[in-house]
């Protein structure tokens, strides 16, 4: 018996520069209960195949033509009503930028209850907010501050931007459980979770799985969850299937070049000499920040130093994006201070941080939210280019060459960011901070949602930029393989506090402070 089967799935973008082929001539299958995994580079067309079965692409213009039967309906053809009676129900989907597909303007509690209610009409708001906390309790969003509402989870009223990455991430993973699907599709799941949580979502997919028989399409570019979880695996290539099997047939024994390749990658270890850095670049001193009802950093201190690469890591919510958005003063700080070369910026003007900020940039965790979605990528490179005061006819060529460095061509100078994957959204946030030539880089996960290919590639570039520029990062990230490879020292927090502070090498040796 089959729930969900493809053949011959097409589709195609209307371009300035002609039509694009995203997706061409995929054909497979999903049988109830199983773990299907969707494989290959950034830009292969797995995002869009996924989206394509819901008709998610119709928004943005794309062509779909060939066949995709779930449950005895074809999807492809299929009026935006029937599409709407299956989406969120029946076949849920959970995407890969949780901040550009959670509404902003409402909390979290709603948006879930809002989408129960869509598909349960008997059911009331007060029912539809109770199940919705205890999903939230089961994704590990748990209680925070103080508890009102006759026992509901206060989580329900937060807003997205009060979340972390990984909160949001998982709030989406609630939802799209809500309304217990026979086909869930998970697009990168866990990309930006830290390696706890992550293992606490694959353990919940699989409860899930276990306990209601739902099928799942996991999109990941991701081999080791792959390994760990799927019973068949889908490897794509430009857009068409290179390779299928049985997941330990795939792993163990690949048949195609471009497979063995993905999995060499993820066996290659950077290579990276230690560097002790130079004198204090960036310092923070007893920094705190507290939100209304909780407290998100307490009492940090660290220090950057020139031609240093300091990795940071922890759970998430733990505030690393926190530190890293108060180092630049997008968040103000509670109490204590910040400097930069020197100079406390702590409580600094907007006009006396615009030169601080052209020498400290920050590539964010979320390319989606971050890059203007009405902007091209040609004028969002230009920004840095023209608070360099670079010529006019200089700054197209100067981007061709910032893309090309993150490993891009010239042609993304003139597609949207919604027509970009979501690696290569994440490489235009790179070269858009390598734009304004600075001396340091705050990471914030910069290659979570990244394939292994051209997560080494990125990180290859990252050194050698170094190398070349005696530039400082600050690496955020929940990878700690990449942690240990890139960086000199690593600083570890929890709960908004700095647990230990060591070189690499000592701390992967023998940590001092327990998880607990």
């Amino acid at each position: 018996m089959t729930l969900l089967e493809v053949q011959d799935l097409r589709v195609s973008f209307d371009t300035e520069a002609g039509p694009v082929r995203a997706v061409d001539g995929v054909s497979f299958a999903v049988a109830p209960g199983e773990v299907v995994a969707l494989v290959g580079e950034s830009g292969s067309g797995k995002s869009v195949t996924a989206m394509s079965l819901l008709g998610l692409t119709r928004s943005l213009g794309a062509r779909v033509s060939g066949t995709a039967t779930f449950e005895g309906t074809e999807l492809v053809g299929a009026s935006e009503g029937e599409l709407r009676r299956i989406r969120g129900g029946r076949a849920a989907m959970v995407f890969q930028d949780p901040m550009s597909s959670l509404n902003p303007v409402l909390r979290v509690g709603d948006q879930i209850a809002e989408q129960i209610r869509a598909h349960e009409r008997a059911t009331t708001r007060r029912q539809a907010l109770e199940r919705a906390g205890e999903l939230l309790e089961r994704v590990g969003v748990g209680r925070a501050g103080p508890v009102a509402g006759a026992g509901l989870n206060p989580r329900l009223r937060a807003f997205p931007h009060e979340l972390s990455g990984g909160m949001r991430q998982r709030v989406m993973i609630a939802m799209a459980l809500s309304c217990s699907p026979s086909l869930l599709i998970a697009d990168e799941p866990t990309t930006a979770l830290d390696v706890t949580t992550q293992a606490q979502i694959l353990a919940l997919l699989r409860e899930l799985r276990a306990q209601t028989g739902v099928a799942i399409l996991l999109v990941t570019h991701d081999l080791g969850i792959v390994a760990d979880m799927a019973e068949r695996i889908l490897v794509m290539r430009s857009g068409r299937l290179v390779e299928q099997g049985a997941a330990e047939e795939v792993v163990n024994a690949p048949q195609h070049p471009y497979t063995q390749t993905l999995l060499n990658a993820y066996r290659t270890r950077l290579t990276r000499t230690p560097r002790s850095g130079g004198p204090p670049l960036l310092e923070t001193r007893e920094l705190s920040v507290r939100f209304a009802h909780a407290q998100a950093l307490d009492g940090v201190t660290l220090t950057l130093r020139e031609g240093e690469t300091l990795g940071l890591v922890g759970e998430s919510g733990c505030g690393k994006t926190t530190l890293l958005r108060c180092l630049v003063r997008l968040t103000k700080p509670t109490s204590g201070t910040v400097s930069f070369r020197g100079t406390d910026i702590s409580h600094a003007s907007r006009r006396r941080l615009q030169p601080v900020r052209r020498e400290l940039q920050m590539v964010f965790q979320d390319p989606q939210a971050s890059l203007n979605p009405r902007r091209r990528v040609d004028w969002i490179l230009a920004t840095g280019l023209r608070l360099r005061e670079v010529p006019r006819a200089q700054r197209r060529p100067r981007a061709g060459e910032l893309l090309e460095r993150v490993g891009l061509t010239a042609e993304h100078l003139d597609r949207f960011p919604h027509e970009l994957s979501g690696g290569e959204r994440q490489r235009v946030g790179i070269a858009r901070a390598l734009s304004c030539e600075p001396l340091a880089l705050l990471l914030d996960e910069p290659v979570s949602s990244l394939d292994a290919t051209v997560r080494a590639q990125v990180l290859e570039l990252l050194v050698r930029l170094q190398q070349e520029l005696r530039l400082s990062y600050l690496l955020v990230s929940h990878d700690l393989a990449v942690v240990r490879d890139v960086s000199d020292r690593v600083v570890v927090m929890k709960a908004g506090r700095v647990l230990e502070t060591a070189p690499t090498a000592e701390l992967f040796a023998g940590p001092v402070r327990s998880a607990g």
